[in-house]
């Protein structure tokens, strides 16, 4: 899945969306996490965040001058990994009006 994702620089979220979250962090702001897509490509962006919460992330992972950043809940911290599937929800547009939606 790596090299599906990260091997021709396809990225799903912006590095600025992970360093905002780094500031957060560091300002020691309490924050949520929520996406919204309008397509099928959740579980790639659920896997990329993920990376990036276990330090994995190839632009954020300590190598080639790239910072550590860890949000797993190591150190006491709190974990943002998208794990639980009960951490998901999806919603369906049946047709144009706002009471269409399921």
């Amino acid at each position: 899945m790596n090299a599906v994702l990260f091997g021709e620089g396809k990225y799903y979220i912006i590095p600025s969306f992970f360093r905002l979250m780094m500031y957060m962090k560091k300002q020691k702001r309490e924050f949520a996490v929520v996406f919204n897509t309008f397509g099928d490509e959740l579980d790639n962006v659920v896997y990329e965040f993920n990376k990036f919460c276990s330090g994995e992330h190839p632009c954020f992972n300590g190598r080639n001058g790239s910072s550590l950043v860890k949000f797993d809940g190591s150190k006491n911290q709190k974990d943002y990994r998208i794990r639980d599937p009960l951490q998901r929800v999806a919603m369906y547009r049946t047709g144009d009006g706002i009471n269409e939606t399921i």
